[in-house]
């Protein structure tokens, strides 16, 4: 045993990376066009990686405990917005933020005309759900 209880045969510590370069294939280009590298993590990078990922899940499920016992109108206290440069690409929210902020629309009749209602933990339930 070693890192986090884990047998080191069964773990990998680091890989390969492939990576483009970003230039346009033009005759004047000159090659290489690509590069590998190897990266290596010894385990206080490890251990670190997954203090960070066991702290993302511990406030999933303090979210998810939180949302569950408030209102659509206090939703804000627990998990305020974030908003990023992707935003407008990446989330499918992205017309509704604004409104949550604003009196003036009509936030309600928006969302039952532009989502459906959907269980989000539903896909989980052939594989076993997060409270198992």
């Amino acid at each position: 045993m070693s890192l986090l209880g884990i047998e080191d045969t069964e773990r990998t510590d680091g890989g390969l990376l492939n990576m483009l370069r970003r230039t346009l294939r033009t005759a004047s280009a000159k090659p290489p066009f690509f590069g590998r590298h190897e990266v290596r993590h010894n385990d206080t990078v490890l251990r670190n990686y997954y203090r960070r990922i066991y702290a993302e899940i511990v406030e999933m499920m303090r979210l998810r405990e939180n949302a569950i016992s408030v209102d659509l109108g206090a939703s804000q206290a627990v998990a305020p917005p974030n908003p990023m440069s992707s935003c407008a690409w990446d989330c499918q929210f992205f017309a509704l933020c604004p409104m949550l902020d604003d009196d003036r629309e009509d936030h309600e009749l928006f969302i039952e005309m532009a989502y459906t209602p959907a269980d989000p933990l539903a896909r989980y339930e052939s594989v076993g759900g997060p409270d198992e």
